[in-house]
């Protein structure tokens, strides 16, 4: 009973975003991640974060992102697309960028 009523409650193993479209913008925000990591890489940082958010906004208006979960995708691809602008990531910027990948691969 117990593990019914944890099942309805989003408790399982499932990515908030399924199929291709989660991957794909979990591996853009990992590639955000690893170029953040290598020093010489954070100035490329920035395209793969602008990349993930364009990415998100389009999936959004296009319907292939569960509603619950926009706001979510919306505000990390945002924060990450800034974050990386001129060469300025830290390492808290990858650390955000580790969790939404994180997070989108459930």
């Amino acid at each position: 009973m117990l593990a019914a009523a944890l099942a309805g409650c989003g408790g399982g193993d499932e990515p908030p975003i399924a199929g291709p479209e989660g991957a794909r913008l979990a591996s853009l925000a990992e590639e955000t991640k690893a170029l953040i990591e290598l020093e010489v890489g954070r100035c490329k940082a920035g395209r793969p974060a602008v990349r993930l958010r364009d990415d998100a906004v389009t999936a959004v208006n296009a319907g292939r992102i569960p509603a619950e979960h926009q706001e979510r995708l919306l505000g990390e691809a945002n924060a990450l697309a800034e974050e990386t602008a001129d060469c300025g990531a830290t390492n808290e910027t990858a650390e955000r960028a580790g969790d939404l990948a994180d997070w989108l691969r459930g």
